[in-house]
């Protein structure tokens, strides 16, 4: 699930608080359920030109795990920090942050069952789900055809729990690119929330687009990582192949259990 809160100085002009506006609410609230799903490498690829980023890992009084810091635009016209805080139970925060010194908050609250990937009860339990998810989309048996050819994961005793990462990632993916989609569509005026449209400038859109893009990134980062644990560094070239595949079935989220 995610909750997200802003924060804006009053100085702001009239033109950037209305891009601002327009980039919250454009912001989707997941819930524990994912959406439908299909994978494009294109997303991929939009995401990661003229971005940085770094990790760092801290341990503070509010028992920060890592930071990653992100980053795409000109910072000082149209651009977008993120700054992405994990937590060892489980929650994620990521602060989005814009030229003119506004911020976006997103929590993100990782399902109970994630936490034991690479456990033999999790490699069970994902088995299970492909089996179901391959009778609601043959497009998942592409992305095990691929998987195969993978070394790695073939040989690793936790090949499904892979799959499950990629099949969760692309309902995530497509939960973005849908947002975006209606942002567009809308006029960038979020017309559900706001009773007119609001004029924005050329960089507030581009502010909206590389939010999404950061976001997007931020959540195949967080695949790849994930997959490294399993199996170590995925090849590039596999991992954009994986991406390329169009799975349409919506992922059912994992029964919590206790890892082995």
């Amino acid at each position: 699930m995610i909750q997200q809160t802003s924060k804006r100085p009053a100085s702001t002009q009239i033109a950037t608080v209305a891009g601002i506006i327009g980039i919250i609410l454009s912001v989707a609230v997941f819930t524990g359920n994912f959406r439908q799903s299909r994978v494009s490498s294109e997303s991929n690829q939009n995401a990661t030109v003229n971005s940085a980023v770094a990790w760092t890992s801290t341990t503070n009084a509010n028992d920060t795990a890592r930071k990653r810091i992100q980053s795409m635009g000109d910072i000082s016209r149209d651009g977008v920090i993120l700054n992405s805080y994990e937590y060892p139970n489980g929650l994620i925060s990521n602060v989005y942050v814009f030229s003119a010194g506004n911020s976006i908050t997103q929590i993100v609250k990782i399902p109970l069952s994630e936490r034991w990937i690479g456990t033999k009860k999790y490699e069970d339990v994902a088995e299970k789900d492909f089996q179901k998810n391959l009778l609601k989309d043959p497009a998942v048996a592409e992305i095990k055809s691929i998987f195969d050819e993978f070394s790695a994961a073939r040989d690793s005793g936790r090949f499904y729990s892979g799959i499950r990462q990629l099949v969760v990632l692309s309902s995530e993916m497509l939960d973005v690119r849908r947002r975006r989609k209606a942002f567009e569509a809308n006029g960038g005026d979020g017309v559900t929330y706001i009773p007119q449209h609001r004029y924005m400038t050329e960089d507030d859109w581009s502010r909206a687009f590389h939010r999404d893009r950061l976001e997007q990134q931020n959540l195949q980062l967080r695949c790849r990582e994930r997959l490294a644990k399993l199996y170590g560094p995925i090849p590039d070239e596999m991992f954009q192949r994986l991406m390329s595949v169009k799975v349409l079935m919506v992922p059912d989220p994992l029964p919590d259990f206790n890892g082995e």
